[in-house]
């Protein structure tokens, strides 16, 4: 049945009769669970014994339940979202290198030189215009510079003293007075001259082209009386 074999059941003949009643109603539950599907033949094989009224009366189908249908299969999970890429963090530049700092300034001893190219002296020593020596150009630091009296017209030891002079200047300082030694004799004489020249200097201190000056010693013995 349904493509398949059922268990074979043996009617006792006794049970049958010629008359249909219910002492003689056979019921026999010959299989379940079978799907019989429209169309489908259905073959009942047996051997009737002599004496047997009848083989069979019917067959009766009880429906059931369909059976529930299988669940549908649960969806497959769905993928799960690929990652946001994480963005790459922006290049931090590098810091600006802090500038350098500005050198210190060079110090500046200055120049040394004579504020004039001639000058006076009266023979008593009282000057009519003073010897100075500056300094220019920078006045870092402490130097010195030599001032070295020389003949001209005068002699030394006996018109001036011609030991050389250190002029001192002091950080800052720009301009130094000198004093040149005179010899204050009672001759009467010409005017003479004293040759100045500057030498030596220090500190790192240069010498400017005012290096040398002329000092004129102007005479001050009056005249002899002509007795003629």
């Amino acid at each position: 049945m349904g493509n398949q074999t059922i268990d074979s059941w043996v009617f006792d003949q006794d049970l049958g009769s010629s008359s249909v009643s219910s002492q003689n109603f056979v019921e026999r539950t010959i299989a379940t669970s079978l799907q019989i599907n429209n169309g489908e033949n259905i073959t009942l094989n047996g051997e009737k014994e002599r004496g047997e009224r009848a083989r069979f009366d019917y067959i009766e189908f009880i429906p059931v339940a369909a059976p529930a249908p299988a669940p549908e299969p649960a969806p497959a999970p769905a993928p799960a979202p690929e990652p946001a890429p994480v963005p790459e963090p922006a290049p931090v530049p590098a810091p600006a290198p802090a500038p350098a700092p500005a050198p210190a300034p060079e110090p500046a001893p200055g120049t040394l030189s004579f504020s004039d190219t001639t000058y006076s002296i009266n023979e008593d020593g009282t000057t009519q215009g003073a010897v100075i020596v500056t300094r220019s150009s920078g006045s870092d630091g402490a130097v010195s510079v030599t001032v070295t009296p020389s003949n001209g017209t005068a002699t030394a030891d006996n018109d001036y003293d011609s030991t050389p002079i250190t002029v001192d200047f002091a950080d800052g300082e720009t301009e130094k007075t000198i004093n040149i030694s005179i010899v204050d004799d009672s001759e009467q004489e010409d005017d003479e001259t004293i040759n100045l020249t500057l030498s030596s200097p220090t500190g790192g201190a240069t010498l400017g082209t005012d290096d040398t000056a002329v000092l004129t010693v102007v005479d001050n013995d009056a005249s002899s009386p002509d007795n003629g």
